[in-house]
């Protein structure tokens, strides 16, 4: 019911928009906090409500449509259970309430939900405002068709009142007036299209069986329609990778550069042959060479965009991105019957091999949270039986462990029957 990978952003700050070098790593974090990816059991996962912040942590990590969804459903304030472990459309019971609505339900401990209210409220404001030292950040996570007007205090006792109406901010107020120079308006178009490619970008949502992330759909409003008419169809449809700066949609890439100054960048190379090149804004130019692909030219004043035609699809790259360093394939898995109602998937080597880590995908969409497939990994003993390493459970679709190093000639992973492995691999130190 909590998420501590994500204090980092809230409340200890340590990766937000002020603090940007690993905010891509966070917001793909934050969208994958209630999945099991460990084996850990995931009866207790909380999207949101009670103590749990991830509506303040969306905030901070400039998500607009993710914070303001979650911050409805608090202030709905109607959970049906204090976790999330209950089928979709599953109906509210029909029971008591507290008298007073700003006692909240209680989701967590008890009725008055201090925590819930706490949350909410915080969450409400840090879309509106954020601030840590000398920047302020104006509507860093508002949404651009809401309309607000607040008055709310800064850091080094200062006051920002603001009016915004129609993707526009109608009416400002900074005191004292020798802090307007450190305003930073991310209701801008500029910011906000910025906050969608980039988020667009850091979404691997697809490779943990996830719906793309609502911040990196170009969905058109007041502000961004009109870059979205234009240049939308870099990012509709699109997948993040296969490098940092880009976004592939078959064998297509688009690359997408916010710096204003750097002329020159060394992409990684990839086994695919580069085509075609269209610099769509900027005048930008790339080169296929030996050791990866040379962009360069003269940016655009706000947002460079290239577009690479290859002569192949980016997915198996991506694929083999994923899987750099696995002794096999899963071609090469023997799948047998065992006793007990269990399935093995089995391979040998010629010769011994050492790995301590292994990482498995079941076939399990079904998956209600708490509900755990027990598994076990073995290893062919020197006297050719198979011995057991690790036993444990698989939480939903995935389950990678790193495990005491072992050397072996032989690698099982063994479920029950039913049961059907989609991919296993196993990794050295």
């Amino acid at each position: 019911c909590e998420s501590p990978e994500l204090y980092s952003v809230y409340p200890f700050r340590q990766v937000w928009l002020g603090k940007p070098e690993r905010l891509n790593i966070a917001r793909q974090s934050f969208h994958v906090k209630t999945v099991s990816l460990d084996g850990t059991d995931d009866s207790q996962g909380v999207e949101t409500g009670g103590w749990q912040s991830s509506p303040v942590q969306a905030a901070y990590l400039g998500l607009s449509r993710e914070a303001a969804r979650l911050v409805s459903i608090n202030f709905n304030d109607q959970f049906v259970h204090w976790n999330d472990n209950i089928p979709i459309g599953t109906p509210y019971p029909n029971r008591p309430r507290a008298r007073f609505p700003a006692f909240w339900e209680c989701k967590m401990d008890g009725t008055p939900d201090n925590d819930h209210g706490a949350n909410s409220v915080n969450a409400l404001q840090s879309m509106l405002l954020q601030s840590d030292g000398d920047k302020i950040y104006l509507l860093p996570a508002w949404p651009e068709d809401w309309d607000v007007s607040f008055k709310l205090k800064a850091a080094n006792n200062t006051t920002v009142s603001c009016e915004y109406r129609d993707g526009t901010i109608k009416k400002l107020q900074v005191s004292p007036k020798s802090r307007e120079k450190d305003i930073v308006n991310m209701s801008s178009c500029e910011n906000r299209i910025r906050t969608m490619v980039e988020t667009a970008m850091s979404d691997y949502n697809y490779l943990y069986f996830l719906p793309p992330m609502l911040d990196a759909q170009p969905i058109p409003g007041p502000v961004t329609a009109s870059w979205i008419s234009q240049y939308g169809y870099t990012i509709e449809g699109c997948k993040a990778g296969p490098w940092p700066n880009a976004l592939f949609k078959e064998n297509t890439v688009y690359i997408h550069i916010f710096d204003k100054e750097q002329t020159e960048y060394k992409l990684p190379p990839i086994n695919r042959k580069l085509l075609f090149v269209e610099s769509i804004r900027g005048k930008f130019g790339a080169r296929q060479q030996k050791d990866g692909i040379l962009l360069s030219g003269v940016p655009d004043a706000t947002h460079t965009i290239l577009k690479l035609t290859f002569d192949g699809t980016i997915e198996p790259i991506i694929d083999d991105m994923i899987h750099q360093g696995a002794l096999f394939d899963f071609k090469e898995l023997t799948e047998t019957n065992l006793s007990d109602q269990r399935k093995g998937y089995e391979v040998t080597f010629a010769e011994p091999v050492q790995f301590e880590r292994f990482e498995f995908l079941i076939d399990n969409f079904d998956h209600l949270r708490g509900e755990g497939i027990p598994f076990s990994l073995e290893i062919l003993s020197t006297d050719n039986q198979w011995e057991k390493v690790y036993e444990g459970a698989v939480f939903g679709l995935i389950c990678g462990k790193k495990i005491n190093s072992v050397k072996t000639r032989g690698v099982r992973l063994v479920l029950p029957e039913k049961e059907k492995v989609t991919d296993f691999s196993v990794y050295p130190e």
